[in-house]
């Protein structure tokens, strides 16, 4: 068995050191109870999980996460859950259990089980990781892979679960602001921020479609107001800038292509509202 490969594993996905710690305590443990696999047919017969010790519950779910065996994971994690809720090994299996859930694409459950850790253990050395965790369950939802696959912008999704992602990530780095994760939770934040910026965009330019031209330039001002320096900033204004226009306010359209020429000199929208004020 490659061991190596756990500790590439751990590395991959910033899983905390006391993790990685326990990781190679159960190498040890995993060596030494293999021999029980030998015993013969009577003992495999009677070797069912739920007789397993809590060492060996958790050596057999970190060897299915060392084969990407998610699924198998889960089942160890949990029935250590419910057989020894209180032992040491278990706390470490909950936190694996919710990047197990996150692996299997299952970010409800990943979320819960992070909850539940943060719950019953609020002073874990590694709580830090269960907050972040919860924010990664929802940055790379159920629907990455079909907006991967027709190349959707994932900003013209329902925007709650990228909500949701920022609200988690915001909590890390507002608990926690010497944690090893916030820096990536900060570079995932902006990435929400310009996605639900772009979202707003995409509701204005829908409700220019309808000729409900109020409502565009409230949902452009909430880009403006919200997510200024984002990219979409210079769309919010030419938006605006647009429905002005249509609702014959001249002086306010003006007034807001001013700003965007001066801001976003070479906006693609520029040329076409000067032709229209002209």
């Amino acid at each position: 068995m490659h061991w190596a490969h756990i500790i590439k594993l751990i590395l991959k996905h910033s899983m905390p050191n006391s993790l990685l710690s326990l990781i190679k305590k159960s190498i040890f443990i995993l060596i030494i109870t293999a021999p029980l696999h030998l015993s013969g047919c009577t003992t495999l017969a009677t070797d069912m999980p739920s007789s397993w010790s809590v060492d060996r519950l958790y050596a057999e779910g970190v060897d299915s996460l060392q084969h990407d065996d998610y699924t198998f994971a889960i089942e160890h994690f949990e029935m250590m859950e419910s057989r020894f809720p209180f032992k040491p090994l278990t706390q470490q299996a909950m936190l694996m259990n919710a990047f197990a859930y996150y692996k299997v694409n299952d970010p409800e459950s990943a979320i819960a089980t992070a909850d539940r850790f943060i719950k019953l253990y609020p002073t874990h050395p590694e709580v830090d990781y269960a907050y972040y965790l919860r924010g990664l369950a929802h940055f790379h939802s159920r629907d990455s892979f079909m907006d991967d696959f027709f190349n959707i912008d994932p900003a013209k999704r329902d925007p709650e679960s990228v909500q949701r992602s920022f609200h988690y990530f915001y909590e890390l780095i507002t608990r926690f602001p010497s944690s090893r994760y916030v820096a990536d939770a900060r570079q995932r934040m902006q990435f929400l921020r310009n996605s639900l910026a772009r979202s707003e965009i995409h509701i204005a330019q829908h409700y220019i479609e309808r000729g409900a031209y109020i409502a565009a330039i409230n949902h452009s001002k909430s880009v403006l107001e919200r997510f200024n320096g984002t990219p979409s900033t210079g769309d919010a204004l030419a938006t605006m800038a647009e429905a002005y226009l249509l609702l014959k306010h001249i002086d306010l359209a003006r007034d807001t292509l001013k700003v965007l020429q001066y801001n976003y000199p070479n906006h693609p929208a520029i040329r076409k509202l000067l032709d229209k004020l002209a």
